[in-house]
C-alpha cells in the first residue's frame, strides 16, 4: 500500500501511519535470535532481507505464528522505510485488543474503538519523538 500511494503523500510533511499489532512483538519475543530476533534488531535491515526471512519462516510456523510475524514486520517496515523516504514521518501503531465485531465472543479487557485510535490520532496529527517508531494505544492516555 504504502508503494502504491506514497507520491500522493507531501514529501515535505508527510506521514504514513502502518496499523500493526501486540501479537508482533508477543510474537518476536518467543523466537531466537536466529529465526527472527536477529533480523529485526537490525537496524540496517534491507526490505530484500526482510522479506527473504518471511519467504523463509512462513512455511515453517501456523496460523497464528504467520498472524504474529506479519504483524512484526509491520513495525520493522516502518522503519525500513525511513530510509527510503527520510523526510516523512512514518510509524506503526498497535491499537490494542478493540471491542469490534472481529473480537466478539471472545474475552478480555477490550478498550472501545475510540481508545484503540489513540496512537494512530497521535501519529498522524502530534509531534513525534523519532522516526520509525512503535507507538501502542496502551501506552497513551485514552483522554488526550
Amino acid at each position: 500500500m504504502t508503494e502504491n500511494f506514497v507520491s500522493l503523500i507531501d514529501p515535505a510533511a508527510g506521514r504514513i501511519v502502518h496499523v500493526g499489532s501486540g501479537i508482533g512483538s508477543m510474537y518476536t519475543r518467543k523466537q531466537s535470535e536466529d529465526d527472527i530476533k536477529g533480523i529485526w534488531n537490525n537496524p540496517n535491515l534491507t526490505w530484500e532481507q526482510l522479506d527473504a526471512k518471511l519467504q523463509d519462516q512462513i512455511p515453517k510456523i501456523d496460523n497464528m505464528g504467520a498472524y504474529g510475524i506479519s504483524k512484526a514486520a509491520v513495525g520493522i517496515y516502518a522503519t525500513i522505510s525511513t530510509t527510503k523516504y527520510p523526510n516523512l514521518w512514518i510509524s506503526s501503531i498497535t491499537p490494542g485488543y478493540v471491542d469490534t465485531a472481529i473480537t466478539a465472543g471472545f474475552g478480555g479487557d477490550k478498550v472501545t474503538p475510540e481508545q484503540g485510535t489513540v496512537s494512530i490520532r497521535k501519529c498522524l496529527f502530534e509531534e513525534l519523538k523519532g522516526n520509525g517508531y512503535i507507538y501502542g494505544s496502551f501506552k497513551l492516555s485514552y483522554d488526550n
